[in-house]
């Protein structure tokens, strides 16, 4: 069984695919084993086809006598069964005919299972397995054989398959797009790459290519205006949650404090196992077990109803539908958060000016795909940014490590994003493990969470230095 799944991993391109053939393929091991099914009540599946194309009898023979003979399991099955009913007689529970009037004698009665002789009231195991299941016990080691030879056959296959399925080699990121969607200068760069020889100079734009990279940034900044800049302070005050494990009960967070005002980029700092995370899902109401203590307000006034829908929460697991286009998983996300008084037009526009926003136009049309043909790790951080963006979050942005599994480069483009949100009005709290020098410095104040889920009260940035200093 090891070999057969084995094999079947190895000829297949993806996980979906090995887990579905291996489900037909067990279900079709246990049905046709001969327990469930046993081979005289099996549906001879080839017989008509053979007869009718060979017309002789002997292939009909051969052929028709069902699946479980290309089943290793049922030789397996056959084996142990024989071998622990061969040579034993069994008493009979029932003989027929029973009842008031019945004399028992002679020839005149037999048992009710099959294998049975007329006259006796036992019957043998090795006549029951041949009645019943067309077992023989001289098949033991015949079966033994087959069962060795199954597992070198599918030792091979499993060796054919690794040695020549090149899909499971790794390759290179590319993005997919959706047919007559491919943006015009990657079609234009695939032109130029075929007729390299003929167009030596095409490298001559570099200047141009620099005044469009700051005309980008100045378009990026404008867009970034588009955002509703926010007024509300959000505030928390000795926040505890308690939960229990194994019916003991554990505090996570203890006397949390803190607030994040509009125009400011606070990040969220501890050990591993502080509760960062655990903070940030219970300030963003997002825990549904276990009790939540203490004072959340906005603006000095109790959380309403609407809280959540004020506010965005970027996971750090970028989960989204592999089908969709990331056009079309922002209008969705805007058609379905944003409120119905707003028409659908001013919802696909507001989506436009995301895309413009996290720069985006390039892979706006490509399918989120998986990694490897799809998005790329910076690409679907981008996304899930903007997918909570486009749901025009009026109070607060929630990050969860949205530097996780990026690079230093990637890292510096989401934090200066994230930077210029809080310069016009935004205020973002996110999380952040080990950040280096230069992204350290673009946060505005920190809020620091020590084993245990206690921590002091949050302090600007500029204060680090004396902090240190005492510690």
């Amino acid at each position: 069984m090891s070999q057969i799944y084995r094999s079947i991993a190895a000829a297949t391109k993806t996980v979906a695919q090995a887990l579905a053939i291996a489900g037909v393929v067990t279900l079709a091991i246990v049905i046709y084993t001969g327990f469930v099914i046993p081979r005289p009540l099996m549906h001879p599946w080839f017989k008509w086809y053979v007869s009718k194309i060979f017309l002789r009898q002997i292939l009909i023979f051969r052929f028709s006598n069902r699946i479980s003979w290309i089943n290793p399991v049922a030789y397996a099955f056959e084996g142990l069964f024989v071998n622990e009913l061969h040579g034993q007689r069994f008493a009979c529970s029932s003989l027929v005919p029973s009842g008031k009037g019945y004399t028992l004698t002679g020839d005149n009665f037999i048992c009710g299972v099959a294998g049975a002789v007329v006259g006796q009231n036992t019957v043998s195991g090795d006549a029951y397995l041949e009645s019943q299941f067309q077992y023989s016990y001289a098949h033991i080691w015949r079966n033994l054989g087959f069962m060795f030879a199954f597992m070198i056959f599918f030792l091979f296959v499993y060796l054919f398959a690794t040695e020549f399925n090149s899909a499971t080699d790794s390759v290179a990121e590319v993005l997919v797009f959706r047919r007559g969607h491919v943006p015009r200068h990657l079609v234009e760069a695939e032109k130029a790459a075929k007729n390299d020889e003929e167009a030596p100079t095409a490298g001559a734009v570099a200047p141009a290519d620099a005044k469009d990279d700051g005309n980008l940034e100045k378009q990026q900044d404008e867009q970034v205006q588009a955002l509703t800049p926010q007024t509300d302070v959000f505030t928390w005050k000795d926040v505890c949650y308690d939960i229990k494990i194994k019916n003991e009960p554990r505090r996570l967070l203890d006397n949390v404090s803190g607030w994040v005002k509009p125009g400011t980029l606070t990040a969220l700092m501890g050990v591993s196992g502080a509760g960062k995370t655990t903070l940030l899902d219970v300030l963003a109401q997002r825990v549904s077990m276990g009790v939540v203590t203490g004072d959340m307000l906005v603006s000095g006034k109790p959380l309403d109803e609407s809280f959540q829908r004020k506010t965005g929460y970027v996971q750090q697991q970028d989960l989204h539908l592999e089908t969709t286009t990331v056009r079309e998983a922002l209008r969705f996300s805007a058609l379905l958060r944003q409120p119905a008084s707003v028409s659908k037009k001013e919802k696909f526009e507001f989506v436009e000016d995301v895309i413009k926003m996290l720069n985006m136009e390039d892979f706006s049309e490509a399918v989120v795909g998986v990694p490897g043909q799809g998005l790329n790790v910076e690409q679907r951080k981008l996304l899930t940014i903007g997918v909570e963006l486009a749901a025009k979050p009026a109070l607060l942005l929630f990050l969860d490590e949205p530097t996780s599994g990026l690079d230093s480069q990637s890292s510096w483009a989401i934090v200066s994003f994230l930077r210029k949100l809080a310069d016009n009005g935004q205020a973002v709290l996110a999380t952040i493990h080990q950040p280096s020098a230069i992204l350290f410095q673009e946060f505005d104040r920190l809020l620091f969470l020590a084993k245990g889920g206690k921590t002091g009260r949050p302090f600007h940035i500029l204060s680090l230095a004396s902090l240190l200093t005492n510690l």
